[in-house]
């Protein structure tokens, strides 16, 4: 018999075969029927690296039983001799493994696909003045998922390697990106515009003497003014 459990009967499950005996001549003979061996497969998979990557991986092995040649399918319907299958989007895939005699070996497997990965970059303000810190912070999503890079622009800052939270002055208005990458290679990137008002100097046109603080002339400078390198005063 071809195909191991083939015959439309109730067995148990063991191992056994059929007797036959037929009569030629007023002598008997016997005629030993055994089942084939049954078609036994394992699967191995691969699965989506990334969210969207369509990357996953469906291997066929045939274990034991089955007569050459072997196809396999991952859908029911096409059968090749491939056994490899690229390139795979998630989702379920009804697998099989079917000799010359259409002896079939069936399982159903889930490719899985990881939640996306995503960061949200915000910052304690969006608008400072100059010489003032504006701290950046990157939330990833899922939360706690692992990275093995943090990667923050534009240059020219002393960002610190690796770290989520960044306290920065800019001197001059700027777009802040960041992107991570988590163990599998996966990326997300987000970006923020903080804006910097370089106009912090106040000079007064009018001093009161004899008052206290408006009693002579001076100019007021905010944090980002380190030094007022030239002042001319001219009269009318």
């Amino acid at each position: 018999i071809r195909c191991h459990g083939s015959l439309n009967r109730k067995r148990e499950r063991i191992s056994y075969a059929v007797f036959c005996l037929k009569k030629k001549n007023a002598e008997e003979d016997s005629v030993w029927v055994a089942w084939a061996a049954p078609v036994a497969a394992a699967v191995s998979v691969d699965y989506v690296t990334c969210f969207g990557a369509n990357d996953g991986i469906i291997r066929l092995e045939l274990l034991s039983g089955g007569t050459p040649p072997i196809y396999y399918s991952i859908d029911n319907q096409n059968f090749t001799t491939n056994n490899t299958y690229y390139e795979l989007p998630p989702g379920s895939y009804p697998v099989s493994v079917r000799d010359n005699y259409g002896c079939v070996w069936e399982t159903t497997v889930w490719l899985q696909e990881p939640d996306s990965l995503a960061v949200d970059l915000i910052a304690g303000d969006t608008v400072v003045q100059l010489g003032e810190y504006v701290e950046l912070e990157a939330l990833p999503f899922p939360p706690g998922v692992a990275l093995q890079t943090i990667v923050w622009q534009p240059g020219g800052f002393d960002f610190i390697p690796n770290a989520l939270t960044q306290n920065i002055r800019p001197a001059d208005s700027t777009v802040f990106a960041v992107t991570i990458v988590d163990l599998h290679g996966c990326m997300a990137t987000d970006r923020l515009a903080v804006a910097v008002n370089n106009f912090q100097i106040y000079v007064p046109n009018v001093i009161h003497p004899g008052t206290v603080g408006n009693g002579w002339f001076t100019i007021f400078a905010g944090e980002g003014v380190r030094e007022i390198l030239l002042m001319r005063i001219y009269d009318r």
